[in-house]
């Protein structure tokens, strides 16, 4: 019984908005019974027909720079300033059925009757965080020889840049100054390899991360890029000079031998001006040959006969007597000072002391050439690491002005149609 009470009720409803929907069909079909889209709406064959264009900018959300388009599908093709750039965004309308003798584009009117010849702003328009907008002019061409004439609006902005200067740049920068100071890592710390390396991969992960923003185009590289692309090559070569300095840092009298023009370049000429002097006076070695570890000839072993026979101990001089020995068996070192010279040679005890005496202090005066020669090579990689050092500081800093210089005279235009 309740259903069948509620049947009314939906018949009341949805009849009228049936009838409403009939009659607005009807008053369509009446209206465009006789009208044909294809005839120009003129009142005689020779008028004109007078279209007035305008544009209202009501919001600008973004532009997709990877896909080169606005939604107003706007190609986008000057990335060679990337994020210091600025793009000239076009809008034409035209008709291409109609010449100009049959259709006359004019500009939209303001309420005072005057044209309007640039692109108005929205009541409601918020202005992107990414892009300024610089010019918003209008411009009407026509061509005489077709006849055909167009109205043309140019949005001209501007991109923000401080999101790529905080997230891209300034990152990179200071990569770029710990690969500079790997240099002045001492090669002992064993993380020389290890810190360029780390600083190339990060490097490589930056340039992945920016391949998402720019442009895939081969029309023009962005400037970010270059500069990454710069930074990266600094540190490549960073990495090959560090095998360098270890290289040179880790060689010894045994495997290498230091040319003079080595030490001469590298030892007595640069320190001086890359800020390094050596604590110490350098002690004079023979250059000609590394020191040998075998034993040299018997002229120390002389020299140091006489040092002994000339200066002898006083006890070897005046022995005390002893009364269980006979006077024969006494040795009185006078004998060999005073006496002929076939007393001149010391007794076979002393004679095998002194030259295990002279072969202790020719190895220790060996190894410490050795030292000395090994130290030579660690102070020439230190020198070589401080030149490295003080030439990846200028080509640093004279690449990154050279290349973000370029990118300042990169204005928006102050005349529009300069540009168009």
């Amino acid at each position: 019984m309740r259903a069948l009470g509620l049947d009314p009720a939906v018949m009341l409803l949805v009849w009228p908005v049936r009838g409403a929907s009939e009659g607005e069909k009807q008053l369509m079909k009446d209206l465009f019974k006789n009208y044909n889209l294809k005839v120009r709406p003129a009142a005689s064959p020779g008028a004109k027909v007078v279209v007035r264009i305008g544009m209202i900018l009501s919001s600008f959300v973004s532009l997709n720079m990877k896909a080169e388009e606005m939604s107003t599908i706007v190609i986008m093709n000057l990335v060679t300033y990337f994020p210091f750039d600025w793009q000239n965004c076009t809008m034409v309308f035209k008709s291409y059925t109609y010449d100009s003798s049959e259709v006359d584009l004019q500009y939209a009117l303001d309420d005072q009757g005057n044209e309007i010849k640039e692109i108005q702003y929205d009541g409601g328009f918020s202005e992107s965080g990414e892009w300024y907008i610089r010019h918003q002019p209008s411009r009407k061409n026509e061509i005489r020889e077709d006849l055909y004439e167009d109205i043309t609006f140019y949005l001209i902005i501007e991109r923000k840049p401080l999101y790529y200067v905080f997230n891209i740049i300034i990152p990179c920068i200071l990569l770029t100054c710990i690969a500079i100071f790997n240099f002045y890592l001492p090669p002992d710390a064993g993380e020389k390899m290890g810190l360029s390396i780390n600083v190339l991969l990060t490097l490589t992960v930056f340039l992945l991360l920016l391949a998402d923003k720019v442009p895939e185009t081969s029309l023009g590289v962005p400037i970010i890029v270059n500069y990454l692309m710069f930074t990266m090559i600094l540190v490549t070569v960073s990495v090959i000079l560090s095998v360098v300095v270890l290289n040179l840092h880790h060689r010894s009298p045994s495997t290498h031998h230091m040319p003079m023009w080595v030490r001469k370049i590298f030892i007595h000429m640069l320190p001086p001006y890359l800020g390094m002097l050596r604590p110490k006076v350098e002690m004079p070695l023979s250059l000609d040959q590394p020191p040998r570890r075998e034993k040299n000839n018997m002229a120390i072993s002389r020299a140091a006969d006489e040092y002994f026979i000339r200066k002898p101990n006083t006890c070897f001089l005046f022995p005390k007597p002893n009364r269980y020995q006979s006077e024969g068996m006494c040795t009185d070192l006078r004998k060999f000072i005073d006496g002929p010279s076939h007393y001149l040679t010391l007794p076979p005890e002393l004679k095998t002391a002194i030259e295990a005496i002279t072969y202790i202090a020719e190895q220790l005066q060996a190894d410490k050439d050795f030292a000395a020669l090994r130290e030579d090579w660690q102070y020439v990689a230190m020198v070589v690491d401080r030149m490295f050092l003080w030439i990846f500081v200028v080509f640093t800093t004279v690449g990154t002005l050279g290349i973000f210089a370029d990118a300042s005279f990169n204005h928006t235009p102050s005349d529009p149609f300069k540009y168009p």
